[in-house]
């Protein structure tokens, strides 16, 4: 049996966990979602005794928590994300491992899931920040057959995903570096799209990209840039749009998010 309803927070480690009798299902809200095949279900428990929430766990090497405060010393490369930049850095010593990095990224469709990025090139995929929960997808099953390879994995993502991770490997590597982002809570995917559709009929083009946190208009307000396939762009303080006032006021998250504390810590190791 999975997490109930509620309480499930989209972290599709059951999924990874079980090879066949689980479907992720986007639900009545736009979220992802497992859901079990009875007719194809062995009884293994595997999903069972991968879920974060029905069993909660601690990575065993995090034993202390500290906190650091810093900012990248390039501000070309500050201007290119969303905070201070400290993922780049990061990302480049685990690139310098010959390591991978696995991270939220936009679709051509303007969804958000989780991938693998291996070139320093590529980093500009996972920068910035999405004010979406992000698909999982079989991520999960990738870090650890990276993991078992031998090389470095960084894995960055919600405190939920992050649990999500560590209790689907049930055991702790080495070689495995976690970056759990802050959150208020998970918006969703779902209301999103529609948010975007709408802007689409309102300037009668296509959305090409869009930046939830976009530096180049000023540092002291969060503010949205949407460019459109015909060329045009459209500036909004976040909070103006319907998006934006809804994510602001909780009107749009998960469930989980208001029933679920996750224990879980970040840890922020450069070196060994």
């Amino acid at each position: 049996m999975l997490a109930p309803f509620e309480q499930c927070t989209g972290c599709m480690a059951c999924s990874n966990a079980c090879e066949h009798a689980i479907q992720d299902i986007i639900d009545e809200e736009g979220f992802m979602r497992p859901f079990i095949v009875e007719t194809e279900c062995l009884k293994c428990e595997n999903c069972t005794n991968a879920c974060p929430v029905i069993n909660p766990i601690l990575p065993a090497r995090i034993s202390t928590t500290q906190v650091f405060a810093c900012a990248h010393a390039n501000e070309h490369v500050r201007m290119q994300s969303s905070s201070g930049g400290v993922f780049s850095v990061l990302v480049k010593i685990i690139f310098q491992r010959q390591g991978i990095v696995f991270g939220a990224a936009f679709t051509d469709s303007h969804l958000v899931e989780h991938i693998g990025v291996e070139r320093e090139e590529d980093l500009h995929i996972l920068r910035r920040s999405k004010y979406v929960q992000s698909n999982i997808g079989q991520c999960l099953s990738m870090v650890k057959e990276n993991l078992e390879k031998g090389r470095c994995v960084l894995f960055s993502g919600l405190p939920c995903q992050i649990a999500g991770l560590y209790s689907y490997l049930g055991k702790d590597y080495e070689k495995l570096f976690t970056v759990d982002l802050l959150c208020k809570g998970a918006p969703s995917p779902g209301v999103f799209s529609t948010f975007l559709n709408s802007i689409e009929k309102r300037y009668k083009s296509i959305v090409q990209t869009y930046s939830f946190r976009d530096k180049k208009h000023g540092l002291k307000r969060t503010i949205s840039v949407v460019t459109f396939t015909n060329g045009k762009q459209r500036v909004f303080p976040l909070t103006q749009t319907s998006f934006g006032s809804g994510f602001s006021t909780n009107l749009f998250l998960r469930p989980s998010c208001y029933t679920v504390s996750i224990e879980t810590s970040t840890e922020w190791v450069i070196s060994r």
